[in-house]
């Protein structure tokens, strides 16, 4: 170790140090608390308060921001909670005094919160789980009965087809596929696929992680609902040829012509909504969308904890946030508890002699 460390390498330091703390929050959600904040502060200008985070401001922007000026439910579908989770990192990141949770300065906030959330219940809206149930009903209205289907069918919709089904088995995000991926994202393993999920910075949620991508799996099973054997018949039909840094997912229009970039993200999105509704499917797809429509599945086919942190790339338990099992999902799973607990009862009884 040297004696004494240069200027430049303490600059150096320092200005890492800086990179550190601001890589606590994703890019993305720094976006977004900057704006909850900002939005706080001009409601103070317009209210004549001054931009400090006081009790009795919070309170009543809590008000607002839930009811507005009356007893009209203006954000009744939002939580207050991540708006404070801004405020709190702004606070922390610049001085200012704030009632941080656990304190005693946070119990009159917390009391009130308590009484708005039962005046005006606000629940989150969450994205719709695009489960392979959901799933299997788009293929249906695609035309899509049997993975044989695929070899036939127009080649629009065996783009469209694959993108859906790489994203719910890989279970991804939007931003995953927004710039259309590369070719040699996909390799062909033999029996199976692996996915390299997030190659491009680009094409991942938390930009300036080291080691973002992650890879992911494609079982190779003849089935429409399968992307392995999706994955084959559109490499053969469509990107066989495609150089190693080549789009892997171009768009494809409805006449068949192959172009050289991604379907944005916008247009997919309304297409698939589109397509929602023709199947009667109610509910919002977002970015989560198949992110959670794949977790779900794995979890209702009694996937390992393990194996679904791989396969979405999840670091913390915040994949538990993705398993919104259907009501069909749960009443299987019901059934099968009801069935043991009727074994267990009856085996209760012979040994008791009832």
């Amino acid at each position: 170790m040297q004696a004494h460390y240069t200027p430049e390498q303490l600059d150096s330091l320092e200005a890492q140090v800086a990179v550190t703390r601001r890589a606590r929050v994703h890019t993305t959600t720094a976006t977004q608390y900057s704006a909850s904040v900002r939005k706080y502060f001009e409601w103070c200008d317009k209210a004549g308060r001054a931009r400090t985070f006081s009790i009795d401001s919070l309170q009543n922007y809590a008000q607002f921001y839930i009811a507005g000026f009356g007893n009209v439910k203006v954000h009744a579908h939002t939580s207050f909670d991540s708006v404070l989770s801004a405020m709190a990192d702004h606070a922390t990141a610049t001085g200012e005094r704030f009632p941080h949770r656990k304190t005693e300065r946070r119990r009159p906030l917390t009391r009130f919160l308590q009484g708005l959330q039962r005046r005006f219940p606000h629940v989150p809206v969450q994205d719709l789980p695009v489960t392979l149930e959901v799933l299997q009903r788009i293929a249906d209205a695609l035309g899509l009965r049997q993975w044989r289907d695929l070899l036939q069918c127009r080649k629009w919709k065996l783009a469209f087809w694959f993108r859906l089904i790489l994203m719910h088995d890989c279970h991804m995000r939007s931003v995953a596929t927004k710039n259309g991926m590369q070719r040699k994202d996909l390799e062909d393993c033999g029996g199976h696929f692996a996915v390299t999920v997030g190659r491009r910075a680009s094409e991942r949620k938390v930009k300036d992680r080291i080691g973002g991508r992650r890879v992911a799996i494609l079982a190779d099973v003849q089935h429409i609902c399968c992307a392995g054997v999706v994955a084959r018949v559109y490499l053969r039909r469509i990107r066989g040829r495609t150089p190693p840094s080549g789009i892997l997912l171009p768009f494809v229009a409805k006449n068949d012509h192959v172009s050289e970039d991604a379907e944005p993200w916008g247009r997919f999105r309304q297409r698939v909504q589109q397509l929602l509704r023709q199947c009667n499917v109610p509910g919002r797809f977002g970015r989560s969308s198949m992110r959670a429509g794949g977790a779900t599945d794995a979890f209702a086919q009694r996937a390992s904890t393990h194996w679904v942190k791989h396969q979405g790339g999840w670091l913390s338990r915040q994949f538990e946030r993705y398993d919104r099992p259907t009501t069909a999902q749960r009443a299987v799973v019901g059934a099968i508890y009801a069935k043991r607990a009727l074994r267990a009862a009856a085996s209760f009884g012979a040994e008791g002699g009832v």
